[in-house]
């Protein structure tokens, strides 16, 4: 018997499938997957999800660091982002941006362990970005989903330290059923009542703002240390491996360029006709001049429909050119997809720019709104990505998917992070202002103030309230007025947690303060703004 066990096969069977730094790391992964949860469900984000953030980071770059992976530029880059577009939440209060931030670093969270673990196959991020994103965002995480059950199954057999805080735990989930049952029982007696109450008043409430976290951050947490463990270990190797990433997308590319080619040239007739009709309309854009018959509103609304419209039928071109015309040996396009390419993205910029300049004339009459902000990114974004396409076709050796999403992340960390609710009110007020000082007839739209702007609004209208025309200020009462209404109500009491310390921003605190100076009686024995409750 002894001999059998200890024969290199037993020895083999018995070898932990754990390292010891495993354990804290999946009791650490529990708690991000708690916080998160509970940071963007039962709170909006702010402060804390940036510090989570900061933890998030450093957790992962330690966790690197004792699998003795080197940490490289790529890495630091990566994690650089992170934290950079984390810096949003406690910077603005626009919660539209603020979920999408979130959404942003799912993505570049996953994406970033896959890389740190040296889980991509090439060097820099290339036309493979999208299996790598599968494989960091599924595959891994969902194939290792069980791993932290079996981390801390192997923990209880190996250590004696790990065995006893596990029976702790059982031990008192046991025991919380009949103490809840004594505790309903003894409660028949007023004073002891009285004491619970004073004691767990609050217990409700805290209960029910944590007990969803808990339910979604438990398989969260296990999909993080899923990922972590998957991509250090590099399990399922074969699974979207280079050679898988290249047969499938050779198994797509099945059309002739001819074939692609005579396909699109009646749609590039049609394109060349309609730049043709609308070459009037163009040159009127930049003189500042709109048809007969057209508002600044019509004449700005067709332009941005017309170029979502084309960029859409531009865009399945393109892909369908990428993915289903046959490459040649070198792996680049024949001359005719080239063409093709080229001429589908200079018309999907053309409109760009000549929509771009049609909001800018329609901002000029009636000022800024987030929706027009948000529109002209969206058409530059798109301009940028291909005008990349263009070049790419010039110069083969250029990583386009590279450039593309260098591009992404410095139009979208500047949309985050210039807090664009101050910068539409200000410009707004300003360019009023600027209308009433010429003599024209000017009116402060404050109703949008009201629909669409976060508590930014409130500080720049207070910077300027004093310049302000006499109709202006009226308005601007009522809109500071019912900021402080809506302020008090996040504030009451049944708002209490989910507008804690976790949310905190920093436009929500500078707003607070000017509305208490203003309306001080709004604010009576309210709780302090984003107070300590769990």
């Amino acid at each position: 018997m002894d001999e059998n066990n200890n024969s290199p096969l037993s020895q083999e069977q018995q070898k932990p499938l754990f390292r010891r730094e495993d354990l804290p790391f999946g009791i650490l992964a529990l708690l991000f997957g708690f916080l998160f949860i509970k940071y963007t469900m039962t709170s909006a984000p702010g402060l804390m999800l940036t510090v989570l953030t900061l933890c998030f980071v450093g957790a992962t770059v330690s966790y690197a660091v004792l699998r003795d992976r080197p940490l490289n530029a790529a890495v630091l880059f990566w994690g650089g982002v992170q934290l950079v577009i984390s810096l949003t939440y406690p910077l603005t209060a626009n919660g539209f941006l603020k979920g999408w931030c979130v959404f942003f670093q799912l993505l570049a969270g996953a994406y970033w362990i896959f890389l740190i673990f040296g889980n991509r196959t090439s060097k820099y991020a290339d036309d493979m970005l999208g299996f790598d994103l599968l494989k960091s965002l599924f595959i891994l995480p969902i194939l290792n989903f069980t791993k932290l059950f079996s981390l801390f199954a192997e923990s209880g057999r190996t250590s004696k330290g790990s065995r006893r805080f596990l029976y702790i735990l059982l031990g008192l989930g046991v025991a919380l059923l009949p103490t809840i049952v004594v505790a309903l029982l003894l409660s028949g007696d007023s004073l002891f009542a009285n004491m619970m109450e004073y004691l767990f008043s609050d217990l409700g409430e805290v209960f029910g703002n944590n007990i969803i976290p808990l339910l979604f951050g438990i398989p969260s947490g296990m999909l993080l240390f899923g990922l972590w463990y998957g991509a250090a270990e590099k399990t399922h190797p074969n699974m979207l491996n280079a050679q898988a990433k290249a047969e499938t997308v050779k198994m797509f590319r099945i059309a002739s360029p001819l074939i692609t080619g005579a396909a699109m040239i009646p749609m590039l007739g049609i394109y060349i006709l309609y730049f043709i009709s609308q070459a009037g309309y163009f040159l009127g854009a930049f003189e500042n001049l709109k048809p007969e018959g057209y508002s600044y509103a019509e004449y700005a609304r067709e332009g941005f429909f017309n170029l979502c419209a084309v960029c859409f039928i531009n865009g399945l071109v393109v892909l369908t050119v990428h993915f289903l015309t046959k490459r040649r040996e070198n792996g680049e396009y024949a001359p005719a997809a080239k063409a093709i390419v080229c001429l589908f993205s200079l018309s999907s910029i053309v409109l760009g720019v000549i929509a771009l300049r049609k909001m800018i004339m329609y901002i000029d009459q009636y000022g800024l709104t987030l929706s027009r902000i948000y529109a002209s990114w969206f058409i530059l974004l798109l301009s940028v990505f291909f005008l990349i396409l263009i070049v790419k076709q010039m110069w083969s050796k250029l990583n386009g998917t590279l450039c593309a999403l260098m591009a992404f992340l410095l139009l979208f960390g500047g949309i985050c992070l210039v807090n664009i609710d101050a910068r539409v009110a200000e410009y707004n007020i300003d360019l009023h202002l600027a209308r009433m000082e010429q003599g024209e007839d000017s009116v402060l739209d404050i109703a949008m103030f009201r629909e669409d702007l976060s508590f930014a609004a409130v500080i720049a209208l207070d910077a300027r309230y004093d310049q302000l025309d006499e109709e202006s200020r009226k308005q601007a009462d009522a809109y500071l007025q019912t900021s402080a209404i809506r302020l008090r109500k996040e504030l009451n009491r049944s708002y209490a947690y989910s507008c804690s310390f976790r949310s905190w921003d920093l436009d929500t605190m500078r707003a607070a303060e000017i509305l208490r100076k203003h309306y001080p009686e709004q604010f009576e024995d309210m709780p302090s703004l984003f107070g300590w409750s769990w």
